[in-house]
């Protein structure tokens, strides 16, 4: 999904991931319809509405502690 503009409702945020973390964040992008751009193989940026960032930040927080157990 490429935005074509971004609202003062959503905040960008571009994450560099690994595969297995990649793939998450991509499942949770499609689960909450957030729009997304894949800038190369291990970078993506996120547009997330801003009402949903303290999601984003849980997201991240369950993702990397499964990764580092």
């Amino acid at each position: 999904m490429y935005p074509s503009t971004i609202d003062n409702q959503e905040i960008s945020v571009t994450l560099a991931l690994l595969d297995n973390e990649l793939q998450q964040i991509l499942h949770y992008c499609k689960k909450y319809s957030w729009k997304f751009k894949m800038i190369n193989s291990n970078n993506i940026q996120l547009f997330v509405p801003s009402n949903s960032l303290h999601l984003l930040f849980y997201l991240g927080r369950e993702i990397f502690s499964r990764s580092c157990a």
